[in-house]
């Protein structure tokens, strides 16, 4: 059973359901983004290995799309080994958003947690 307001699009910054686009995924996907432009399915693997959540792959691409959508990201088409794959990048638009939270949210416990990571 869904808690009440779980559906609200206004709960997450690319919209949707944030039981699958909690902002935190969507900071890690912009971040990610811009330090390494890459396609979705690996971006699915590097969320596994990371523990960082459990995604189903086309919750990656949804949620990529509705970041494409949004401006914070954008995407082109390759040729990757035998097919063509999109690949991802975060936009300035999407950097300049990153800053912008990551100025106003990173204070307190969470500064300390992260201090405590990176020593």
């Amino acid at each position: 059973m869904k808690a009440s307001g779980e559906n609200s699009p206004s709960a997450s910054p690319a919209g949707g359901d944030p039981a699958h686009d909690s902002r935190f995924h969507i900071l890690f996907l912009i971040w990610r983004l811009h330090e390494r432009p890459t396609y979705g399915y690996a971006l699915l693997k590097e969320i596994k290995q990371m523990a960082v959540g459990r995604k189903k792959t086309s919750t990656i691409y949804a949620t990529l799309g509705k970041l494409e959508k949004s401006g914070l990201v954008k995407s082109h088409m390759e040729k990757g080994g035998a097919r063509m794959r999109r690949q991802y990048q975060t936009t300035a638009k999407g950097w300049a958003l990153f800053r912008q939270v990551r100025k106003k949210m990173i204070r307190g416990t969470l500064r300390e947690f992260m201090k405590a990571m990176v020593n």
